[in-house]
């Protein structure tokens, strides 16, 4: 029941800012809060906030294209939950068309200046590219490349302390083929 009432307390505080910017919320706010509550799919968006989420999806589904690799692996993963499997698969190929990848290094992306929590975490952009690939397209070839990246950054530099670094070592363990077992 709490985090039920916790949900709809931001639900609720999100729909007043929104009435208070004259009905104009913020894309990235929006986009990171659905995408957050795509975790609850128990908890449905009721009233005046599930007509603003509606609204909210239209648009995104209207707008990824301008979003930086992280909002479009947000996108993708929010969408694909939300009921929008091919324009998820839309973004993931957009996606796919701007990694580079190679044999020794993997797959990563080298234009990653946008990440949302600081403006150079390119771990966490790529663990939420990787999350979104591992959750729609959970075959790809993609998802192993990216978590070859991961570990290869992670021998190459200190990862810290970071407490969103925890996303990045779970969803490297979460997805992908199973490398712990032994070849035979």
């Amino acid at each position: 029941q709490m985090l039920e009432d916790a949900v709809r307390y931001i639900d609720g505080e999100i729909l007043s800012e929104y009435k208070r910017n004259k009905h104009v919320y913020s894309e990235d706010i929006m986009l990171n809060w659905l995408y957050v509550r795509s975790f609850f799919p128990s908890i449905k968006a009721s009233g005046e906030f599930g007509s603003l989420k509606n609204v909210a999806l239209k648009a995104i589904v209207k707008g990824w294209k301008k979003y930086g690799i992280y909002g479009k692996a947000t996108a993708a993963t929010l969408l694909y939950r939300e009921n929008y499997p091919m324009e998820a698969r839309s973004v993931l190929e957009s996606l796919r068309q701007t990694a580079l990848s190679s044999p020794e290094r993997g797959v990563w992306f080298d234009n990653l200046r946008s990440g949302i929590f600081s403006p150079d975490n390119v771990l966490v952009t790529t663990a939420q590219a990787l999350e979104a690939f591992a959750e729609i397209e959970p075959g790809s070839p993609m998802i192993d490349g990216m978590r070859q990246w991961l570990v290869i950054q992670r021998q190459a530099q200190d990862w810290g302390s970071d407490q969103q670094l925890a996303e990045v070592v779970y969803v490297i363990l979460s997805s992908g083929s199973d490398w712990t077992v032994a070849d035979t």
